[in-house]
């Protein structure tokens, strides 16, 4: 999902001396902060970095949508007041209701609505199914609800911080699960898999965010609207072609509302990025990790390319 060539389409990262050798104990958050400062993944959380190298958030054009760590639920959690106010804390409901799977002697459950896998307690389960969750919801939206232009952007915009979050998270577990060490197939395909298997929608949502950011949105702001988008992708039904979203009241709506115009100005509509069509993408060790670690998530294609 990126931008026109020549569009910007991510934050810039201030460095130190760039990259730098790494203890042996510090090679994961060394890895992951030469994703960010490689510009792999844009630089919206701040990450742990190596002692000897001096990685920052910071964008020295803009400011950041810092969106930080979503709470990991048992019970769901509604946003519904506008940021600013002290009552936009998100608000705690009842849990999702479950069902037991069919002829599942497992004890695994199935949620009866909403994305399988975005509270998942693995977390690199957790993860991808926020991003394939995400990407397939923006899909339906943009095949069958009909919306303009500005109305599909307006949803981008809304999704990009937690789409962000979960790229990062999605690394971070590739590699604890072994993409950190030399010579194995995940090391071998790591890069791919962020710049060409979830970076199309990563570089749509650091587009979304620096539009944010300009518009005036911060990390509250982006707090806010990740567990909106979260609580939507909880809450999908399999009739759904939009998510149902709180509403965000008219101060963070309005910041989202010009977001979303100038997104819609400087990046492609949804169905009209070629950068989408990932089925030629070619990680074979992720994707059985993925079907290995994730196998009840196969309801929305956990271990398929995207």
């Amino acid at each position: 999902m990126g931008v026109p060539r020549g569009a910007t389409t991510r934050r810039s990262v201030r460095s130190g001396a760039g990259r730098r050798s790494c203890t042996a104990q510090a090679r994961r958050s060394c890895a992951l902060a030469h994703l960010v400062a490689g510009g792999v993944v844009a630089a919206v959380l701040v990450v742990a970095s190596c002692s000897d190298t001096d990685f920052s958030s910071s964008s020295p054009d803009a400011g950041e949508v810092d969106v930080g760590r979503l709470p990991r639920v048992t019970s769901a959690t509604t946003a519904v007041a506008p940021a600013g106010d002290d009552s936009s804390v998100p608000n705690e409901t009842a849990a999702p209701s479950e069902t037991a799977a069919p002829n599942d002697s497992s004890g695994s459950t199935v949620p009866a609505s909403g994305v399988p896998g975005v509270d998942d307690a693995e977390p690199l389960c957790e993860a991808w199914s926020q991003l394939l969750g995400t990407r397939q919801v923006l899909t339906l939206a943009a095949n069958f609800a009909g919306p303009t232009a500005t109305e599909l952007a307006r949803l981008e915009v809304i999704a990009a911080p937690l789409v962000q979050r979960a790229t990062l998270a999605f690394a971070g577990a590739l590699l604890d699960a072994g993409a950190v060490d030399e010579g194995s197939a995940l090391a071998a395909e790591f890069d791919t898999v962020l710049a060409d298997l979830v970076g199309p929608l990563d570089r749509r949502a650091a587009v979304a965010v620096a539009a944010l950011a300009d518009a005036g949105a911060g990390r509250d702001e982006g707090i806010l609207l990740a567990q909106v988008w979260l609580d939507g992708l909880r809450a999908f039904g399999s009739d759904d072609v939009e998510p149902p979203l709180a509403d965000l009241g008219p101060d963070l709506g309005g910041l989202v509302d010009e977001a979303a115009a100038a997104f819609a100005d400087s990046a492609p509509r949804w169905t009209d990025d070629p950068t989408l069509d990932t089925s030629t993408v070619d990680t074979p060790a992720t994707l059985a990790l993925l079907g290995e670690r994730c196998p009840d998530l196969s309801a929305i294609g956990v271990g398929d390319a995207v």
